[in-house]
């Protein structure tokens, strides 16, 4: 529960970065740089935009679709371009431009080749600052509290050592009462933390396809949108709603419609003798069902822990992990060409098969004769080879 706690708030602390670039944008603070004949030029790209934006909805409230849409892809883009702007090469990802080209050409134009300690310098300064930021320890304050840990540690050593090894539960009533309590907030807190994983993940291009595909579709929206006669839209949608599901008539619906079908009172003894029966047999082949599923599961996971060990987890689809680990300074890469070997390029090919299991496990009890028994059928089989 603690680790979640820290977590939130950690995604607290990161409100201080949305002020920042609330401030960045409301005041026209500089936010891209151009270099132009050696001299570079900022400007508040950002500010104009969402300043047209503003003066456009103002005037024309009916277009507020397609500027939603539009909002949600000039947010991620933006965030796109904050993460690529910083100078840590690993730290990168694929550009919007990088993945247009790749959707409708089948490959980019943009080199991202990355050498051996490329940007070192200014990639130290940037963990400097993420570390004064966050509040992260550095090496030193880790050993310094490493080492006052080690000395509680040797003090509770020394301290009155508890012999009685009776396997009844220790812990207080207190702690007993509000245990299911801090259960469920614990349970919370992970869904908590696991949605804001994924949202942050999105946000800033951790899961680049996932955020290319979401900026896109927003722009594919928001460029429909503003075709669409969002007056005529809106006023004929109330209208028919209004009109055909808040009026008298519903009165009607209810008696002759709504209620004999709720009740099934237009339905005769017989018809309902039926009905219950149909259900019954449909509640039967679920449970049936459910029952064959569990016991697959169940054999699935005891065939795996003999073929593979004892311990399974699950491997996510998605990219949920709290941190994220970065190649070093001195690791470098080189894209990939295709019909190019990749023993060429250094890279170790190792096909590693997979622990999916296929096939019905569920034995059956095989149909034997009496005196026909496996030990029957053996003894016969070795007197033949004999």
């Amino acid at each position: 529960c603690c680790r979640y706690t820290n977590e939130v708030y950690v995604y607290m602390n990161a409100i201080e970065k949305v002020y920042e670039a609330a401030e960045s944008l409301i005041f026209w603070r500089s936010q891209m740089s151009v270099t132009l004949h050696g001299n570079v030029y900022s400007f508040p790209i950002h500010s104009l935009i969402a300043f047209l934006f503003g003066v456009i909805l103002v005037e024309r409230p009916f277009l507020f679709p397609a500027f939603f849409f539009g909002s949600v892809a000039w947010i991620l883009i933006a965030c796109m371009g904050y993460r690529r702007s910083i100078p840590k090469p690993w730290f990168h990802c694929r550009s919007f431009v990088e993945f247009f080209e790749i959707l409708f050409f089948e490959k980019s134009s943009i080199d991202t080749s990355i050498e051996p300690g490329n940007n070192r310098e200014e990639a130290e300064r940037v963990d400097q600052e993420f570390i004064e930021f966050w509040g992260v320890e550095t090496e030193e304050a880790a050993k310094k509290n490493s080492e006052e840990t080690e000395e509680d540690y040797s003090d509770d050593e020394i301290e009155e050592v508890n012999v009685d090894i009776s396997t009844k539960g220790n812990i207080s009533p207190v702690l007993k009462l509000i245990k299911p309590y801090l259960d469920y907030i614990q349970d919370y807190l992970a869904k908590v933390c696991h949605f804001c994983r994924g949202v942050k993940n999105i946000l800033i291009w951790e899961e680049c396809y996932i955020s290319f595909w979401i900026t896109f579709g927003c722009l594919v929206l928001s460029f429909v949108s503003l075709f669409l006669p969002w007056p005529f839209i809106l006023r004929w949608s109330s209208r028919i709603t209004v009109w055909a599901g808040l009026g008298p008539w519903m009165r009607l619906v209810d008696v002759y419609y709504y209620t004999p079908w709720v009740k099934h009172e237009n339905l005769s003894k017989d018809q309902l003798v039926l009905l219950k029966q149909e259900r019954r047999k449909q509640r039967e082949e679920n449970i049936h069902e459910k029952r064959v599923l569990r016991e697959d599961v169940m054999k699935h996971k005891a065939m795996k822990k003999i073929m593979f060990g004892n311990y399974i987890t699950k491997i996510p689809v998605s990219k949920n992990d709290l941190y994220t680990d970065s190649p070093l300074p001195d690791s470098s890469a080189v894209p990939y060409q295709p019909g190019q070997s990749l023993m060429k390029t250094g890279y170790k090919h190792t096909n590693v098969p997979g622990q999916h299991l296929t096939g019905d496990v569920i034995p059956k009890i095989e149909n034997v004769p009496i005196g026909e028994d496996s030990y029957h059928r053996l003894a016969i089989k070795k007197e033949k080879q004999n």
